[in-house]
């Protein structure tokens, strides 16, 4: 019966494990029963009486379910060695001990739903101390509450440190004061309430006061994509939209410099030379608004278009957090929805430029890096026009596949590495620009110009929508 329970528990609840003492003829059949969960059940056989102290010390609760026991030995040495047990009402010790409930669970013999019932709140236990020398600091008397309460205490102050770490960015000191908190943390796995307050507060200090009163004052939004914040950076100087690790875009709030781009979209990234470049009347479409910052590239005569797939995003600007957009660009189209179905229904030969910035955070989205998304890009852009990718990212080397799908559609390409000599408030950057005509890009290329260069090797094989795998192009 215990097997047969413990192998319907072990489906609902993936924290439990068995471990059985003993052998007998019933070994092979409850090996049987025991297959689905085979890799959570440890077989010890037959243990010699001076090993027995140890085998209790293996588990968080002994478990007696027999039909019938005179006395029943084993449970009082579970007892005695400090074990909250399981037994039945045909068991002498455990009618002797468990009749009020305190040292364990007194069930009907043979009744399996009663047994499952008390296995099931036995792993609710509190967990027994990581380490056993200070098992006796956790045993609920004054002594160890005191103790428990002092752990807490220190971690309270360190998580308070730590927040004015994580603040100043003092790497080594987070590092630091988290393993110290860590180390506490280990050090009361026996006191349940110590434990979750210690992982409370390493919450609480490394970013979790942060994210309150962010979510608070309205700064952080959660949409279908995910949860943005919003948030003074350098010092209060600029404002910053992100997403996680990946930063959206930023603006300053120092009022001559309002509008001059900043992060990846410096005067001397690929994107700020060809924008420049562009003719003053050209049609310019945007994949990825971010917080708008490509808008002030504008000129007068010119025709600009936004794709952006969250709505969330977009209110940033709309609302006046960021400005670039109703600044530089009040009379763009926005247009909501998945960029490459956005694009099919896009007239032919619609832009002149077209930017798609959609590739720094952790997770790309492939459906815009196939053969059969350029296809789309290709029939909206101008026979004489230009597709700007932006692949800066931390974790994924996009310049192969982008190469690969350049030499699959026959187009020409050039990268742009802007990494050097940059301007207060611009970060690196890497963007390629593909065109139908080499004599294009040359135009991008003049005297005094920024450098560009060739494209990498390209990936053995092209991305479709139908074959795509990022293995190959993860930086490890």
């Amino acid at each position: 019966m215990l097997v047969e329970s413990f192998r319907r528990i072990a489906s609902r609840h993936p924290q439990a494990r068995l471990v059985l003492v003993g052998a007998g003829e019933m070994e092979r059949q409850m090996r049987n029963t025991l297959q689905p969960c085979a890799d959570r059940v440890t077989w010890l056989g037959f243990q010699p009486w001076h090993k027995l102290p140890e085998c209790y010390q293996q588990g968080t609760i002994f478990c007696f379910p027999s039909r019938y026991d005179g006395w029943g030995l084993s449970m009082v040495e579970a007892l005695a060695s400090g074990m909250p047990s399981i037994g039945t009402d045909r068991t002498g010790s455990a009618l002797e001990f468990l009749a009020d409930h305190k040292a364990g669970w007194l069930v009907e013999a043979g009744n399996r739903h009663e047994l499952e019932q008390a296995m099931e709140q036995a792993l609710l236990l509190p967990e027994r101390s990581f380490i056993p020398r200070l098992a006796r600091f956790w045993n609920g008397d004054t002594r160890g509450r005191i103790a428990a309460g002092a752990v807490v205490g220190v971690a309270a102050i360190l998580a308070w440190l730590l927040i004015g770490f994580a603040e100043r960015e003092e790497g080594a000191a987070i590092l630091f004061t988290v393993v110290a908190l860590v180390l506490l943390g280990i050090a009361v796995i026996g006191a349940r309430w110590a434990y979750l307050a210690v992982v409370l507060l390493i919450m609480l200090g490394h970013g979790g006061v942060k994210t309150l009163e962010g979510s608070l004052r309205g700064d952080r939004v959660r949409s279908y994509f995910g949860v943005y914040a919003v948030q003074p950076v350098d010092e209060g100087r600029q404002l910053q939209l992100s997403h996680g690790t990946t930063v959206h875009g930023r603006q300053w709030l120092v009022p001559e410099r309002r509008y001059e781009p900043t992060t990846y979209y410096g005067p001397s990234s690929g994107v700020g030379v060809a924008l420049e470049a562009a003719a003053p009347d050209a049609s310019i479409g945007v994949v990825g608004v971010g917080v708008g910052t490509l808008a002030c590239y504008r000129q007068p005569a010119q025709d600009w278009t936004f794709f952006e797939i969250d709505p969330a995003v977009l209110d940033y600007s709309r609302g006046g957090t960021f400005t670039f957009l109703s600044h530089c660009t009040p009379d763009a189209r926005m247009v909501i929805g998945d960029a490459r179905l956005k694009l099919a229904e896009e007239p032919a030969a619609r832009f002149d430029v077209l930017v798609i910035d959609a590739f720094s955070s952790d997770s790309i989205p492939m459906h815009l890096l196939t053969r059969e998304a350029f296809a789309t890009y290709r029939r909206v852009i101008e026979s004489d026009g230009v597709l700007l990718v932006h692949i800066s990212n931390r974790f994924i080397d996009l310049a192969p596949m982008i190469a690969a799908l350049a030499q699959d559609g026959g187009w020409q390409g050039r990268l742009r590495a802007d990494d050097v000599g940059k301007a207060e408030g611009v970060t690196p950057s890497v963007w390629i620009a593909l065109a139908r005509d080499d004599s294009v890009l040359a135009t991008l290329e003049g005297p005094g110009a920024p450098r560009w260069s060739a494209l990498p090797r390209p990936s053995l094989r092209a991305w479709t929508d139908d074959n795509a795998s990022i293995l190959p192009l993860i930086r490890w």
